[in-house]
């Protein structure tokens, strides 16, 4: 029987461990000396999905973000990225816009460029003037003493 230890718990990392296992006899016979016989066992590992997604350039994302404001329908804003620990599927990262419930946001993202665990990046896009209005009074009367 192969066990994980107790104490310390292993950190397993890796697709796999390769184990060299010797097997001897007591040598109660009285032989001339112990028989021993070796073999290698393979154990692999499977990963659990126990990592979030992280951004790791998540504070300098909101001073990046600017966009004049009437820009067309799918003007680049900004490129995220973040990283998962996890290994093979579990590691695969999707992205997506978290909406307040009832408000619908005017940005898109590529799904494909979060999972049962996510990671989450609060991101300030700042909508700059294009000055492309005139002043207008708010009133259409205005008095003075």
């Amino acid at each position: 029987i192969i066990k994980l230890r107790l104490s310390p718990p292993p950190r397993l990392r890796g697709p796999q461990y390769v184990l060299n296992i010797t097997a001897t006899d007591d040598n109660a016979a009285g032989g001339p000396y112990p028989l021993s016989s070796s073999a290698q066992v393979v154990v692999g590992i499977n990963d659990i999905n126990n990592n979030k997604p992280l951004f790791q350039e998540c504070q300098n994302y909101s001073q990046n973000a600017v966009v004049l404001e009437n820009q067309p329908p799918g003007t680049f804003v900004l490129r995220v990225h973040a990283m998962d620990a996890d290994m093979g599927v579990n590691g695969e990262v999707k992205y997506g816009i978290m909406h307040r419930e009832g408000g619908a946001s005017g940005f898109d993202i590529d799904p494909d460029t979060d999972e049962p665990l996510i990671g989450i990046c609060q991101v300030t896009v700042v909508i700059a003037d294009q000055n492309d209005n005139d002043p207008k009074f708010q009133n259409s009367r205005y008095q003075c003493e």
